[in-house]
C-alpha cells in the first residue's frame, strides 16, 4: 500500500524505532528521513482513528451546541490527546495499519488545528465588538468550509 509517497513497510519502521530508540544508535539521514516518513503516517493514522471525534465537535459547532471558543479548547485538546497517544504507540513499538484517507484527513485536522491557535490569540485581545463578530464570521466560514471538505474525504471512504 503506498502511503505518504513510501511504501509504508511495517518491518522496516519496528526496525528503525529499535536503532534510534533502543540502542540509541545515530541514524544517517538517509534513516532518520525514512522513521520521519513513518512517524508522519503514524500521526495521520492516529487523526483518522479518531475522525469521530473531531467531526463530532466540528458539528457541534456547526450545529451550535459550542461556541468557537469552546470548540477551539476542545479541538486543541482533542488533539493533544492524539500526541498523547501517539508518542505511546511509539514508545511500545506498536503499529496502526495506515488508511488511504488518513494524510488527507489530517491535513484537515492541522489546517483547524492552526486555524485555532491563531483565532486563540485573537480572543485574547481587547477588541472592539465589532471586530469580535467579524472574527467569529471568519472563523464559521472556515469551519464550514474545512467541514465541507471533510465530508468529501468521509464518503470516499
Amino acid at each position: 500500500m503506498q502511503m505518504s509517497n513510501i511504501n509504508y513497510n511495517k518491518q522496516r519502521y519496528i526496525e528503525l524505532l529499535k536503532l534510534k530508540y533502543l540502542q540509541k544508535k545515530v541514524l544517517t539521514s538517509t534513516e532518520e528521513a525514512e522513521l520521519n516518513k513513518y512517524l508522519y503516517v503514524l500521526e495521520e493514522t492516529l487523526d483518522w482513528e479518531t475522525k469521530d471525534q473531531y467531526v463530532d465537535l466540528l458539528e457541534q459547532f456547526l450545529s451550535g451546541e459550542i461556541n468557537s471558543f469552546t470548540f477551539s479548547i476542545k479541538f486543541k485538546e482533542r488533539n493533544d490527546l492524539n500526541t498523547e497517544a501517539f508518542n505511546s504507540l511509539k514508545a511500545n513499538f506498536i503499529l496502526l495499519s495506515p488508511h488511504e484517507q488518513s494524510k488527507e484527513f489530517s491535513d484537515f485536522i492541522s489546517e483547524i488545528i492552526d486555524f485555532c491557535y491563531s483565532y486563540s490569540e485573537v480572543f485574547e485581545l481587547d477588541l472592539p465588538q465589532e471586530t469580535r463578530d467579524s472574527y467569529e464570521l471568519k472563523f464559521r466560514n472556515f469551519m464550514e468550509k474545512i467541514h465541507f471538505k471533510i465530508q468529501k474525504v468521509l464518503n470516499k471512504e
